[in-house]
């Protein structure tokens, strides 16, 4: 981080944030808005997860208690890893620069220079074009979100659905216009890295084209009885799975015997194994990280701790 004396500006040494965020800040702007206690408030997220997923109710003063302690846990362990988590100019997020440039264009005041465009001016135009864009196959044409001419030659095959649908299947085969469709799988190429999105695209064809389609069609755990894409749970008869009929609705506990008696959890052949994935991934930085981190602890003790004391 450079820091110049006469007037103590932060420049970060990333382009990007060089290039995205100011490198003054005004100390006087209020930070506790009206607006800031409101939204705060009214963001029930874990509350919402609950009743969803649980279909259980919260009194309102637990759901507030429960919301106050998640945020305070995580601005704690951030407080408690500022310098390396927070102070660090190398501790960035691509996604939080395309928010930066968006305030910066709607608050800051800039003049338009010759034969040119303002930031706000440059928004409104992307605004107005994205939004003739997107109402045509979100409202008017759904239909060429997804063009999938295998299961238009193949219309009564199920497996031509499968291979060639865009959005219950592989999607070989099938073009898309609609920008949702084209960059859903990590959200948007604008402000993701080159080099992550080329990770993200390796992985996404391993597990998904080669991965999924053997599962799926080796008929591994049933796999044939449930949708080759689905977030869904089932039960043995192939319908949703029946959550109040194995937890007991006041205790909010797991009934093994209800379970026994009802069905077992199926889930389809790409859930399943994005949850083998998620679990694997885990237990791969457990028995990587512990090595490792003896090792550090044997020979960086005396460094861990001097930058543990500079840091409070």
């Amino acid at each position: 981080m450079i820091l110049s004396i006469g007037d103590e500006e932060n420049d970060s040494p990333i382009e990007q944030v060089r290039l995205t965020v100011s490198p003054t800040d005004d100390p006087t702007l209020p930070a506790l808005t009206f607006r800031t206690w409101v939204l705060g408030l009214l963001s029930f997220h874990i509350v919402t997860s609950v009743k969803a997923f649980y279909r259980r109710d919260l009194h309102a003063i637990a759901a507030y208690l429960l919301s106050l302690t998640t945020q305070m846990l995580g601005y704690g362990w951030a407080g408690l890893f500022r310098k390396y988590l927070v102070d660090s100019p190398y501790m960035w997020w691509p996604s939080n620069l395309v928010q930066v440039s968006l305030f910066r264009a709607l608050h800051e005041k800039e003049k338009r220079p010759k034969g040119g465009h303002t930031r706000l001016q440059f928004f409104f135009m992307i605004f107005v074009a994205s939004f003739a864009n997107y109402v045509v196959p979100s409202y008017l044409f759904p239909s060429i979100s997804y063009i999938s001419f295998i299961c238009w030659i193949w219309k009564d095959s199920i497996t031509a659905q499968q291979i060639g649908g865009g959005m219950q299947g592989l999607g070989l085969g099938s073009i898309g216009l609609d920008w949702s469709a084209i960059a859903g799988f990590l959200g948007t190429p604008l402000a993701t890295p080159g080099f992550a999105i080329i990770n993200i695209f390796v992985g996404f064809v391993l597990i998904v084209y080669i991965a999924n389609p053997i599962l799926y069609w080796s008929n591994a755990y049933d796999a044939k009885k449930f949708p080759i894409f689905s977030s869904h749970t089932f039960d043995y008869t192939e319908q949703p799975y029946n959550l109040s009929k194995i937890l007991n609705t006041k205790t909010f506990e797991f009934d093994r015997v209800a379970y026994d008696s009802y069905s077992k959890l199926y889930l389809s052949a790409f859930f399943a194994l994005d949850y083998g994935l998620s679990f694997a991934t885990l237990n791969c930085y457990y028995y990587t990280c512990c090595p490792l981190s003896w090792k550090v602890s044997l020979f960086l003790t005396s460094s861990i701790l001097l930058s543990c004391k500079s840091s409070f």
